[in-house]
């Protein structure tokens, strides 16, 4: 098998369509029970299916991201996020395309990887100025990451149709 430079396999690639990459994460529904993903629950400290795989299987920045101290920084948003809680164990496994690994300087979504320098913490809404590349190209836009609470995030990418997608934070196993 093929690795690519993040650590992920070679035939993992990013579509993109007309020149933007668009994220494919589940779309905020007003129903709780209801998600594009499934019919997932939301993702709470007591919902034991939002584990990824252990550390040693994960990227590098998978395990950082979900090893971050986030009392220390202060970025709550910091984590490895996705779109239901059964999509936790598919990050960095197989291609899967509904998360978001955020670490204190960069987003990967898919095989889209993009770097910012975090802004002060004042709200539970955080805009970050990032710079993305996929497939050779970079861009630059800002993403909007809202925090419902600790497990749950509301997470824009400035698209020209502007959908905002609920992820849900995951967790290491326990040991």
């Amino acid at each position: 098998m093929n690795i690519n430079r993040r650590g992920l396999p070679a035939a993992v690639t990013v579509i993109a369509l007309s020149g933007l990459v668009l994220p494919a994460c589940t779309e905020t529904t007003t129903d709780p029970l209801q998600s594009a993903a499934g019919g997932s629950t939301r993702v709470t400290a007591e919902n034991p299916d939002a584990v990824l795989q252990p550390a040693a299987k994960l990227a590098k920045d998978t395990q950082e991201a979900a090893t971050h101290d986030r009392r220390q920084s202060k970025l709550p948003y910091i984590g490895a996020w996705a779109a239901s809680a059964q999509g936790c164990a598919q990050i960095d496994q197989s291609v899967y395309d509904s998360f978001a690994v955020i670490t204190p300087t960069s987003i990967r979504q898919f095989e889209e990887f993009c770097t910012y320098s975090p802004p002060p913490t004042t709200s539970n809404v955080h805009r970050l100025n990032v710079t993305c590349t996929a497939e050779g190209e970079t861009s630059k836009r800002v993403i909007t990451i809202e925090m419902v609470n600790g497990q749950t995030m509301r997470f824009q990418n400035s698209t020209p149709d502007g959908r905002t997608w609920e992820m849900y934070r995951c967790h290491l196993p326990y040991s």
